[in-house]
């Protein structure tokens, strides 16, 4: 009988701390940090994507003669 009443004791005071738990979990000021938070991640992932599909354009040159030295005048 004991135990039981334990057990039930146990359970109630589980299920208040997880109710107040998830109250706080989903806030309004919580959602609305998340959703910034999400089209935050969005927007780098589609800047990482646009930088990844762009080719990189290598500079060209002109070729110089490289014995000169441009202090050695």
């Amino acid at each position: 009988m004991t135990t039981s009443l334990i057990l039930w004791i146990a359970q109630k005071t589980a299920e208040i701390i997880l109710g107040k738990l998830l109250e706080k979990l989903l806030s309004t000021i919580n959602l609305e940090y998340l959703v910034k938070f999400l089209k935050f991640q969005i927007l780098v992932l589609y800047l990482k994507w646009i930088l990844l599909k762009t080719p990189m354009i290598s500079p060209t040159y002109e070729e110089k003669d490289t014995s000169i030295n441009k202090f050695d005048r």
